[in-house]
């Protein structure tokens, strides 16, 4: 018969001290993330200031038309939608809210389209404004039609400029 060992039990040897490591092995692989991180920080602002110059000194690409048309007679003062006090009526009765205003190139191509929007004066005078919005830029000329008023010519630097227009 085997008699079992009764020894009490012993408590698990206190580690000893680590062994040293050495610090300098660890400076090439900090010093490379270093390096790393401020490459990759220097060619994100390079990227970033080439992005803000570049769009920066583009001119947009479309530019809007405002102007207005000046109707002298045959002018109503009645019956027109709020942000309107006067129209045109008779022979100009085609002259009034949201009349389309036309832009077309050299060629005779739309380009954009916009409206009367508001109108002001009375009876002795009506200012009816309009906007067209989003007209591209680089054609040698625009032709600017409201209603079908005909057409009149402008540069670029003219219809930009604002336009102005009279009937009557």
């Amino acid at each position: 018969m085997t008699v079992p060992d009764l020894q009490e039990p012993q408590p698990d040897p206190q580690p000893g001290p680590l062994p040293a490591t050495n610090s300098r092995s660890r400076r090439p692989i900090i010093l490379a993330a270093v390096v790393g991180a401020g490459a990759v920080a220097i060619i994100a602002s390079i990227i970033g200031v080439a992005v803000v110059a570049f769009t920066a000194d583009r001119a947009p690409d479309t530019f809007e038309i405002q102007g207005a048309i000046t109707l002298e007679d045959n002018i109503t003062t009645s019956g027109l939608p709020d942000g309107y006090e006067c129209a045109g009526k008779g022979g100009y009765k085609d002259i009034g809210p949201g009349v389309a205003v036309t832009v077309m190139d050299e060629a005779g191509t739309l380009l954009a389209k916009g409206a009367i929007g508001t109108s002001s004066g009375g009876a002795s005078g009506c200012s009816l404004a309009f906007t067209v919005p989003s007209v591209p830029r680089g054609s040698q000329f625009y032709k600017v039609e409201v209603s079908h008023r005909g057409e009149l010519t402008y540069t670029e630097a003219e219809a930009e400029a604002g336009l102005a227009f009279s009937l009557g």
